[in-house]
């Protein structure tokens, strides 16, 4: 009698993988038994964005990866998935926490749904609180002593620094100056694979023998974003950026300023960033 309640207890344990095989194939019935907080939970509304997203997800033939949180100090790790489309930019992640009793079982403690695309409503639940950024793991600093041995590096005939790693020693030992630096996401698919004529169109447009030229490999997002620091960059530069990349790419090209971020140390390099993943939550440059 024991094993059987121990077999049957196993059986019914919520794991991530039942957790989002239950969304994929909308069955909100066993996420609502899975719930600490059952009462909670708005049924209907929480029905509807299961329903919706499980749709969203199949209908857009979306890869999906674990949500890796990397370190964190916080005594629960936020565990999930995030949903990606066939240039490596995030269109949905569905993340979420557990409640752990003594004995080690788990129940659902709550489960953000989110969307970059604005197709479908980005919501917590049980608290139905709207979200408006895109989650994105922290992942692990830079192996700087690595970076340094492969960068700069030359693309299309340019050097490349690693923009995790751009400062005025990097710059004077390779006979660099610092100027504006313009950070590529090499991650996002729709950037790496048009390059070359991106390097090219830009150089038409605003002469890239002006700017420190940078990359990086990050999960971007379908919209293309320019963020820039207005009090830094011209509307004039900023535009020509934008007009560049329009032509080559063939889509229109959001542009977000942002403060560039301050310390006691002084200011962070000025940037451009092409092609990153963007939050309208509390960004900054830096």
């Amino acid at each position: 009698m024991f094993l059987f309640a121990l077999l049957s207890s196993c059986q019914n344990e919520i794991t991530n993988e039942k957790l989002i095989s239950y969304i994929k194939n909308d069955n909100s019935k066993s996420l609502i038994d899975s719930y600490y907080q059952k009462e909670k939970l708005e049924e209907e509304d929480f029905k509807n964005i299961v329903s919706q997203y499980s749709q969203h997800i199949d209908e857009n033939n979306l890869a999906m990866i674990e949500f890796n949180e990397g370190f964190t100090f916080k005594s629960r790790p936020r565990e999930g998935y995030m949903f990606l489309d066939s240039n490596n930019n995030i269109v949905n992640s569905i993340t979420f926490k557990y409640v752990t009793y003594p004995d080690s079982t788990r129940e659902i403690n709550f489960i953000d749904f989110r969307n970059s695309t604005g197709e479908l409503p980005s919501l917590k639940f049980p608290s139905k609180f709207p979200i408006k950024d895109i989650l994105m793991p922290k992942g692990l600093p830079p192996k700087i002593d690595s970076l340094k041995m492969i960068y700069p590096k030359l693309i299309n005939g340019k050097r490349f620094y690693h923009a995790s790693i751009i400062n005025k020693d990097v710059l004077n030992e390779n006979n660099d100056t610092l100027k504006t630096i313009i950070a590529f996401n090499m991650g996002n698919l729709k950037i790496n694979r048009n390059i070359t004529s991106i390097l090219n169109s830009l150089d038409k447009k605003i002469g890239l023998a002006n700017y420190v030229l940078s990359e990086k490999i990050e999960i971007g997002q379908p919209k293309t974003y320019i963020v820039y620091d207005s009090n830094i960059q011209s509307k004039e530069e900023i535009e020509n950026i934008r007009a560049a990349l329009e032509l080559v790419l063939n889509e229109k090209i959001y542009l977000k300023s942002v403060k560039t971020y301050k310390s006691s140390f002084g200011s962070a390099n000025p940037s451009i960033y092409i092609g990153f993943a963007f939050s309208d939550a509390k960004v900054r440059i830096g």
